[in-house]
């Protein structure tokens, strides 16, 4: 995230067929064996049919592009960051270079160079911040199983720092996942679902923080999202908890936490 606060320049690179690259040794393909009714046939290549081929891949890419600073990659996702523009020209000949050493390609039309903002991994990242891309949500029609509920609330959930109240809004979708709960939809839960994706449509835009002022956090809390805890006790665990999850962004910084409580202000 500190790189993305100077960074003027990006570039999203796409693998194509990107497993395919690694060959496999004779060894190791007789894992890969699938059988026909004419014959058995392996995989001279790494295959998705194997578990491990994710991990496999991630670490061909790390090795690749080692020591190229600005470069971050994900699996087939490739983000390239840099603050002035011929450091940014230098960076994407020498990722293109050792694609071509390892014999990789990328995909023209789903890749981006020298841009102000781009996609990555489902956010669109500018100069300014991040925002969800709306259309992966979008276009998911009302769940008919508890599988496909399972499927749109984990794709909210990734998106989770996007939206405020969104653990309240979703609560009656989580309790009707539950394997307890006979799954039946029923207008409510629509109501809720169609109010969830109004919130996904608005645009929302987390700016990069600004290292170099004090940090200020806003805790608030309710019986009804953290659970049993007694009303006086409340605002205590919601501070705890804030600073954990955000401990990695607030680490060695000015900080300040506002809260209605004002019992935990004398607090040692």
């Amino acid at each position: 995230m500190c790189q993305f606060l100077t960074s003027k320049y990006v570039s999203s690179l796409d693998i194509p067929m990107s497993y395919y690259a690694r060959i496999l040794a004779e060894i190791n393909r007789r894992v890969t064996a699938i059988v026909f009714p004419w014959g058995k046939f392996v995989f001279s290549c790494l295959s998705m049919v194997v578990i491990t081929a994710p991990d496999e891949f991630q670490s061909i890419l790390n090795m690749m592009l080692g020591g190229l600073d600005g470069v971050w990659a994900y699996l087939d996702d490739v983000l390239i960051l840099s603050d002035i523009f011929k450091e940014h020209l230098s960076l994407l000949r020498s990722v293109f270079e050792r694609f071509k050493e390892f014999g990789l390609t990328i995909h023209p039309r789903k890749s981006k160079l020298c841009t102000r903002s781009t996609d990555y991994l489902g956010y669109r990242i500018g100069t300014t911040g991040i925002q969800p891309l709306h259309y992966k949500v979008e276009a998911i029609a009302s769940p008919r199983t508890r599988r496909e509920l399972r499927r749109f609330i984990c794709m909210v959930n990734y998106y989770r720092d996007s939206w405020p109240r969104r653990a309240a809004i979703l609560s009656p979708l989580t309790v009707a996942m539950l394997p307890s709960v006979p799954f039946r939809w029923s207008d409510d839960h629509e109501a809720t679902f169609t109010r969830m994706k109004i919130a996904i449509m608005q645009t929302v835009e987390l700016a990069f923080p600004g290292y170099s002022k004090p940090f200020h956090v806003q805790t608030d809390a309710s019986d009804y999202q953290l659970g049993a805890y007694p009303v006086n006790k409340l605002e205590l665990p919601t501070n705890k908890l804030v600073l954990q999850e955000y401990r990695t962004l607030l680490l060695r910084h000015e900080i300040h936490i506002h809260t209605d409580n004002l019992n935990l202000t004398y607090g040692t």
